[in-house]
């Protein structure tokens, strides 16, 4: 399907809220004038004090669960007194009274929230409590009734219900830019609130959601007060944990997105300046999820994050990353100078470490990639009865508007790297499951709930991907690690910054290879060239070209040079035969070497 156009907003119907009054009215659920549920598992008759803002993210395994809920004061007055998660299992629930003699008891914290002061350039106190509590072994496949609070003043919240699955064959949900405020904070609520209803009542089995970013709009904390109050608004976030990451718009009042969540294995690599943001991973069954904090645009801290990870988790057989700004898209954002930059700089680590799926939002439209390895297609795979059988690359994921606040038009023609896209102004969600070898992942409109897109992979082995002696030079098979270049003594050369991978060729930044080889480089800001000197030649690279001059000669370089980090990369195999320079590569060592 291709569709063009100039980048329109749209904004979701006022039918939504009536669609969604009859489902509550169906299922029973009462939304209190404070936006907190008294439903969901929380029943009306034991609900107990409404503490705003409860949210739960995965913890580090399946095992655990990070709760986040707000206070006026800090729950740290004694003993009795700190913030407390208490759970136990259901089936110890009788009637109404919940079971605190067979339930567990967690502490946690209470910390300072904190905003941007736009007259000083500092922080200021929000003037609330983030409460934050982990809450570990919990059990596979077991429904649990769980209270917060404290046994002091205020109390105890109302008791809700929440459920493990089964990490041998779990799904999820995965939703992109709900951006509350963007049209009216109302009218967004309520398309987000038909949303997650409308996943959850489709599928209850969901362990958790994933939310790629851009939960808020605003720039100002009382703006994004109403706004997370409506994020959060939804009673069934009671009981499903979501794992989101940092959108541009959530980074607006700066340290504040951070405030409001307990973040599992929470790192500083990605982190804005705000400090309490960043990179994040959880485990569930055989997969594993990153979670980039893409505001942090240098490549380096996510390839230093995704290496880490995995290698805590070696036996992960899924590998999936979630970050808000999309890598592959067709809307109003793809063009944008940060994007593109990610574009030829993020694929690189995602493809050195065997990513399998990425989930990203930002460009508020729908598109799937093929298969992309190298920055580039992969469109001829194996199939299995309908299925990807052991497929090349990364599959890349932009997932439309979780809300209706906002949507843009595709602004270019469809692109090389697009399977498929859709933009038809309704809201969307993702249902995703992983069943051992297998991965899928479904996405429905909200407004009649039919499949949009469906995509499968299957895997033959516990990790996809043989190891290939083909050259990077040439096209590369999938990346089993971090390519090194030597001179002809062995010793590394042009290792900082690392080479990139753009379409199947490695390029190096041109001022460290002019070092490496003792010229001489200028740049002609004029012409926007850069010129390489040697005793006997001269290479001018014109930016963004696929074609050097040498000695007043066309010189193919079999791919664009380009600009990232601001720093002029040039395609190595190209410049340095040029020069007379021998290219020898060792595929089992992932090694290129220079003579």
């Amino acid at each position: 399907m291709k569709l063009s156009g100039s980048g329109r907003k749209r904004r979701n119907c006022l039918g939504l809220g009536l669609l969604l009054v009859l489902i509550i009215a169906a299922s029973g659920l009462i939304i209190t004038a404070a936006g907190m549920p008294f439903g969901a598992g929380a029943d009306p008759s034991v609900a107990g004090t409404v503490y705003p803002n409860l949210n739960i993210t995965p913890g580090s395994d399946q095992s655990h669960l990070c709760f986040s809920w707000e206070t006026a004061n800090p729950l740290t007055i004694s003993s009795s007194a700190v913030p407390t998660v208490q759970i136990a299992a259901a089936s110890a629930m009788a009637g109404t009274t919940f079971p605190a003699s067979q339930a567990q008891t967690f502490y946690g914290q209470s910390i300072k929230a904190y905003v941007q002061n736009g007259t000083t350039a500092g922080t200021v106190f929000a003037g609330w409590y983030q409460n934050k509590v982990t809450v570990t072994g919990l059990s596979p496949g077991t429904a649990y009734v769980y209270r917060y609070g404290n046994g002091a003043a205020p109390g105890w919240s109302g008791v809700s219900t929440i459920h493990t699955g089964n990490p041998d064959d779990f799904e999820l949900l995965a939703v992109a830019d709900p951006q509350i405020g963007t049209y009216s904070v109302p009218n967004d609520q309520t398309g987000w609130q038909n949303t997650v209803a409308r996943a959850v009542q489709a599928f209850p089995g969901a362990s958790f959601m994933l939310c790629a970013g851009d939960q808020v709009n605003s720039s100002t904390q009382s703006e994004e007060d109403n706004e997370y109050a409506a994020y959060f608004s939804p009673p069934q976030l009671q009981q499903l944990p979501v794992a989101v990451i940092e959108g541009d718009h959530d980074y607006f009042v700066g340290a504040y997105y951070g405030d409001h969540y307990n973040q599992p294995n929470l790192t500083a690599d990605g982190a804005t300046r705000w400090g309490n943001d960043g990179d994040y991973w959880f485990t569930y069954g055989n997969a594993l999820f990153m979670m980039l904090d893409s505001n942090a645009l240098g490549a380096t801290t996510q390839d230093e994050f995704i290496g880490r990870a995995v290698a805590a988790n070696p036996d992960a057989e899924w590998r999936i990353v979630c970050l808000h700004h999309s890598i592959y898209s067709e809307a109003a954002h793809c063009n944008d100078p940060d994007v593109r930059l990610r574009r030829l700089t993020y694929p690189s680590f995602l493809d050195k470490y065997q990513i399998d799926v990425v989930i990203s939002g930002h460009d508020h439209s729908y598109t799937r990639t093929h298969q992309m390895l190298g920055g580039a297609p992969q469109q001829a795979q194996t199939g299995n009865n309908g299925d990807l059988l052991d497929p090349a690359g990364a599959v890349y994921f932009t997932l439309d508007s979780a809300s209706g606040s906002k949507y843009y038009d595709f602004t270019v023609p469809e692109q090389a790297y697009s399977a498929f896209r859709w933009q038809h102004y309704v809201p969307t969600f993702s249902h995703l499951v992983i069943a051992g070898d297998k991965f899928s992942i479904t996405t429905y409109r909200t407004d009649n709930m039919s499949a949009i897109d469906s995509y499968s992979i299957f895997k033959s082995a516990a990790r996809k991907g043989v190891e290939s002696s083909s050259s990077p030079l040439a096209a590369p098979a999938r990346e089993q690690g971090p390519i090194r270049i030597v001179d002809a003594n062995g010793k590394a050369i042009l290792a900082d910054p690392p080479p990139i991978i753009d379409d199947g060729h490695t390029l190096v930044p041109l001022y460290a290879l002019a070092r490496t080889l003792e010229a001489g480089l200028t740049w002609d800001a004029a012409q926007k060239v850069a010129i390489l000197t040697t005793g006997k030649d001269e290479i001018l690279f014109p930016v963004d070209s696929d074609q050097a001059t040498e000695n007043g000669r066309p010189l193919p370089l079999g791919g664009p040079d380009l600009i990232a980090g601001g720093r002029m990369y040039v395609p190595l195999k190209a410049v340095a035969e040029a020069l007379g320079e021998q290219i020898t590569w060792d595929g089992e060592n992932r090694t290129i070497k220079l003579d």
